[in-house]
């Protein structure tokens, strides 16, 4: 339980910072302006995270007839999420831009996880919730992030490459952070 609260809080304070990043770092070259704090308050994501915060505070349950049809919704995403890879997919883009996926990967998947780590340290966390912690957050690039990059005028299938390179890579460095951890 301590893992999943503190993961929660970082992943409330790393989003914005994460995602600011991809989006500098997948966009086309001449594309690369300052990005708009305004955009995060006007983010899908963040607007929905938000409401779905501040319903749960209320300790109201949600109807079923509203409750079932976004739980349905909310099966299709694995789904499309990959569908939508499939059609950013080019093969021919991944060996132009290798250098900028392999320091995407490596930030998510060495670099995170070694930072979180050293805050699961600070906290004092045991080591189930220290390893359940890096494990959460050693994830590979979200499939979100394709969506939040085509927003903002980003390289989609750089990004979809990222995403799928960092999934595979994530195969190992999982693997050797449950071994190390566990």
């Amino acid at each position: 339980v301590a893992a999943l609260g503190l993961a929660a809080i970082y992943a409330a304070l790393e989003w914005p910072i994460a995602t600011t990043f991809a989006i500098g770092v997948l966009r086309k070259g001449e594309q690369r302006e300052r990005i708009k704090l305004s955009h995060f308050y006007t983010d899908p994501v963040i607007l929905s995270c938000v409401a779905g915060l501040a319903w749960s505070s209320t300790g109201v349950a949600i109807p079923d007839a509203i409750q079932l049809p976004i739980h349905w919704l909310g099966s299709l995403t694995a789904t499309l999420a990959l569908l939508i890879i499939g059609a950013r997919m080019k093969f021919n883009h991944l060996g132009a831009h290798i250098g900028s996926i392999m320091h995407t990967s490596a930030l998510k998947l060495i670099v995170v996880p070694l930072a979180g780590w050293g805050v699961a340290l600070l906290f004092g966390l045991s080591s189930l919730a220290t390893a359940t912690f890096v494990l959460l957050i050693g994830t590979p690039v979200a499939v979100s992030t394709i969506l939040i990059v085509e927003q903002h005028g980003g390289d989609k299938e750089l990004t979809a490459n990222a995403v799928t390179t960092s999934t595979l890579l994530s195969l190992v460095t999982l693997t050797v952070i449950a071994t190390l951890l566990v």
